[in-house]
């Protein structure tokens, strides 16, 4: 497993098309931003989806001369949208609504497709190539799949890791609430006390259930098929994931970067 951390650009794309362009991948848990100047990610940050009001409180006006939004979230779309308004005078770009994402979506109904798996997919088809398998630990599991025709054909949705903590602690009274910290690795697939018991199923039961469905899918679609990581719980579950093969937190951001990009050169 590789983790992805150096500069993803190495394209032709016109970077100087924009001095500085804000990212924002808005998610039902988080909300993560990042800059990017001329092609390169130089700033991330991210917030609580619920603290959305001092999501650019620190940023100065004169710095950011684009923004584009990915949403699965309409309320906090609607919000954002407003704050960067104010904020930079910038009329920002949102994915599916002012721009679309530059992949073949095969889906029976293509507008039910979250804009941020397709998002995801297009960032790992350009960086890693095609096919390829995205898995994202979010709110949700995402798994979604690029085919070698660079087609979206569609994918799995399963609970996420921190929507299971919580439905297992509000339904079973005497299990505590446990924070996910990738530090807390239990000691061995069998706990001894209840938070070790409760960890060692989060990250061996997810690690299995990860590695179960790419093999499935590798089995139905290539088993030479690259596997890329990310999300917001990827850190934690990550070392359990066998079939993983590319570790990239920042895949989404970097998703719109391209997004963006290609819009641009159509013009």
């Amino acid at each position: 497993m590789e983790f992805v951390i150096c500069d993803f650009l190495n394209f032709d794309f016109h970077q100087s098309l924009v001095t500085m362009l804000l990212t924002i991948d808005i998610g039902n848990t988080n909300i993560d931003l990042g800059l990017f100047k001329q092609g390169s990610l130089v700033d991330k940050w991210r917030v609580c989806s619920s603290d959305y009001q001092n999501l650019l409180k620190t940023k100065e006006k004169k710095d950011i001369k684009a923004v584009i939004i990915c949403s699965v979230v309409p309320f906090l779309e609607q919000k954002t949208e407003k704050i960067v308004k104010e904020k930079f005078n910038i009329q920002p770009l949102i994915v599916g609504k002012d721009v679309s994402v530059n992949i073949s979506n095969l889906y029976q109904k293509p507008e039910q497709v979250g804009s941020d798996r397709l998002v995801n997919s297009l960032a790992a088809a350009e960086i890693y190539g095609f096919p390829v398998i995205v898995v994202d630990f979010g709110t949700a599991i995402t798994f979604d799949f690029v085919s070698k025709n660079r087609e979206y054909l569609g994918g799995i949705i399963a609970p996420g890791i921190n929507l299971s903590v919580h439905a297992l602690c509000q339904k079973a009274a005497l299990l505590p609430k446990i924070e996910l910290d990738s530090s807390r690795a239990p000691k061995d697939l069998m706990g001894r006390n209840t938070t070790e018991s409760m960890l060692a199923g989060l990250t061996y039961g997810f690690g299995s259930l990860c590695d179960g469905i790419i093999r499935k899918m590798k089995k139905r679609h290539g088993e030479n098929i690259l596997t890329v990581g990310t999300g917001g719980d990827i850190s934690f579950i990550a070392s359990y994931c066998l079939q993983i093969d590319k570790i990239d937190a920042d895949l989404n951001l970097k998703g719109l970067w391209f997004v963006y990009s290609q819009k641009s050169e159509k013009k």
